[in-house]
């Protein structure tokens, strides 16, 4: 990046990271009516995470707690 002003610049390197999402579970096995609390630890820290279910008529996902709701499968995704 570089900054101006009047006849003076300066330049600076900028170095853009992407996060990564940590899951406190990678596999669950519930029952019909379940409940279970997932974490998401990003890097870097207090990175804000997108919670979504592949199928939410199976399992749905809110704030990283899943609900089960029929038999199947859904992938609980962090982002």
């Amino acid at each position: 990046m570089t900054i101006g002003y009047n006849d003076y610049y300066a330049s600076y390197p900028i170095t853009v990271v992407s996060p990564t999402v940590t899951l406190s579970q990678y596999s669950l096995k519930m029952g019909i009516g379940d409940t279970a609390t997932l974490t998401a630890v990003t890097d870097p820290l207090d990175y804000g995470v997108t919670w979504s279910s592949s199928d939410p008529s199976v399992a749905s996902v809110n704030g990283g707690k899943v609900t089960a709701y029929a038999s199947g499968n859904a992938t609980i995704t962090a982002t």
